[in-house]
């Protein structure tokens, strides 16, 4: 507010200029809670599908030895025991994929599938996802329709070229450094920095490569 009034000042904004400028900073502000919000959230949701990942492994091997138990019984009894043991089986294993897709894009499937443990509901009202306004390049297409929502916590809440936050923080710096100046600008920006981006790099980094390995594990059991 000090650098708006300052500009105001030296360049003679009028209201209206004001106004633009001042909602230009809070969208900032609010991209940048934003992603904070969902890189924190995202942390904790890959660690926990990584616990329920080692917990699936251990029941495979169970599944496995379950199966190999059933062998001395007949033949009508043993293909009825395979059959429970893969339907429980494929039941957590499609489960756990849709784990993926929670991570990825958000998208609600279960109702298990919280936004997140973080926050209250009416800060979740500040963090709804905007996936469902994004389109494909026919301008006709969504990209996102999930009936059951997104939960504004996901990769793609994050970087999605047409509605992500990354995407929507750019913009607004964009208009915002004309009309403030470099200097102004580079305010604004250390602002946001100290505000928790300067660690964004960093978390992105770490959840594509805790991504990659839970992947490379979830294969490997498979």
């Amino acid at each position: 507010a000090k650098l708006v009034k300052r500009r105001q000042q030296k360049h003679g904004f009028n209201l209206d200029e004001e106004r633009r400028v001042n909602e230009l900073i809070r969208e900032c502000n609010r991209c940048t809670n934003h992603a904070n919000y969902a890189l924190k959230t995202l942390h904790a949701k890959r660690i926990s599908l990584g616990f329920a990942l080692e917990a699936f492994e251990q029941s495979t091997d169970d599944c496995i030895k379950r199966i190999k138990s059933t062998k001395s019984l007949k033949q009508v009894d043993f293909m009825q025991q395979q059959r429970h043991i893969l339907r429980y089986w494929f039941g957590i294993f499609l489960r756990l994929r849709d784990g993926f897709v929670l991570l990825e894009s958000g998208e609600r499937r279960h109702p298990g599938d919280i936004d997140s443990p973080f926050c209250t509901k009416s800060q979740l009202a500040l963090f709804k996802s905007r996936l469902a306004g994004g389109f494909r390049p026919d301008g006709k297409t969504r990209k996102y329709s999930s009936e059951k929502g997104y939960t504004g916590a996901s990769w793609d809440e994050i970087f999605d070229e047409d509605v992500g936050i990354k995407r929507r923080l750019m913009d607004a710096l964009t208009r915002l450094y004309p009309v403030l100046g470099s200097g102004g600008g580079e305010v604004i920006w250390d602002n946001l920095l100290n505000s928790g981006g300067a660690m964004w790099d960093f978390a992105a980094d770490d959840l594509i490569n805790g991504l990659r390995g839970l992947r490379e594990k979830i294969r490997t059991i498979r």
